[in-house]
């Protein structure tokens, strides 16, 4: 008591009874009595500061791991800027889901019912991952080949964090990938026919991560050549005068094939073009033109 003024400071958790005397000086007492409540506000350990993948991460903490306090506690939370973090308290499970790219402050208070409030601060810094921006096709590869993938334009990172890169397969026995720089390479088995997953993964400086797929498929290697049509006629052709006709050749085995010659047998003929390669599923058209310089019935192949 200072004066007319009392003051009463807590020191712990208890209920304490107080009385107050007044006194004239002239033996006039007159007394009050009261009890007072010590609460102790509850004590929230602090929540380090976290970074989350857009679509992939929801920080889940449950609070009552966090708080020493035995009464029965409720929890709020809110967020400095909810359209890039959502925070919501379901019992005493704090989510927050990042939206967009940025940061927020994620303020978490605990009350005890009896008046004891406490509050603690963490910063949430959302991520995106690296986005895919062009998908990988699937390909078909006979036994023993290798082929190459550029993959400097599969993911694009819009927050301009630098990734890197990393590669598997499903079935190593089948299909086996490295990759060297922004260059993928797959070399099929020489034994093993059948199917696998080259999986090629981006994860940036901040822990967000996309994959990227696609599907290999080892064949017996197959070489087959097609012929259409498969014979030209030139009847009834005057000496002296040129006719030309044309066919089709087309891969349709799954190897790539080299054609080296496509020299007509005879002088009387000649070919736009005599050699060629095909991809497997490719096609050439043959143009091939006949200058007669004698009369005579030619039968001729192309060697």
């Amino acid at each position: 008591v200072s004066g007319d003024v009392l003051t009463v400071v807590p020191i712990e958790s208890g209920t304490v009874t107080l009385t107050v005397t007044a006194d004239d000086g002239r033996n006039g007492l007159t007394s009050l009595t009261f009890q007072v409540v010590a609460n102790q506000a509850p004590q929230l350990d602090s929540i380090p500061d976290k970074t989350l993948t857009i679509g992939q991460d929801t920080l889940v903490v449950d609070l009552d791991t966090l708080v020493v306090d035995e009464s029965s506690l409720s929890y709020s939370a809110t967020t400095s800027d909810e359209s890039v973090a959502m925070a919501t308290v379901q019992g005493s499970v704090l989510n927050v889901v990042p939206l967009v790219s940025g940061s927020a402050t994620i303020t978490v208070v605990v009350d005890d019912g009896s008046g004891g409030t406490t509050q603690g601060t963490f910063v949430v810094v959302t991520n995106q991952a690296p986005t895919i921006t062009k998908g990988l096709p699937d390909v078909r590869m006979p036994l023993g080949t290798t082929i190459t993938v550029p993959v400097d334009s599969v993911f694009v990172d819009f927050e301009g964090d630098s990734f890197a890169l990393s590669v598997r397969s499903t079935d190593s026995l089948k299909a086996i990938p490295t990759l060297i720089g922004q260059e993928l390479t797959v070399t099929a088995s020489d034994l093993r026919t059948g199917a696998a997953g080259i999986f090629l993964l981006a994860i940036d400086a901040r822990g967000g991560a996309t994959e990227a797929s696609f599907r290999v498929d080892v064949d017996d290697v197959v070489k087959q050549l097609t012929f259409v049509p498969d014979k030209l006629s030139f009847d009834g052709v005057l000496l002296g005068v040129a006719v030309t006709d044309s066919f089709v050749v087309g891969n349709t085995g799954n190897i790539s094939i080299v054609v080296s010659s496509l020299v007509p047998g005879d002088s009387a003929f000649t070919t736009n073009q005599e050699s060629m390669t095909l991809e497997p599923g490719a096609e050439s058209t043959v143009v091939v033109t006949y200058s007669p310089v004698r009369r005579d019935t030619i039968d001729t192949n192309l060697v």
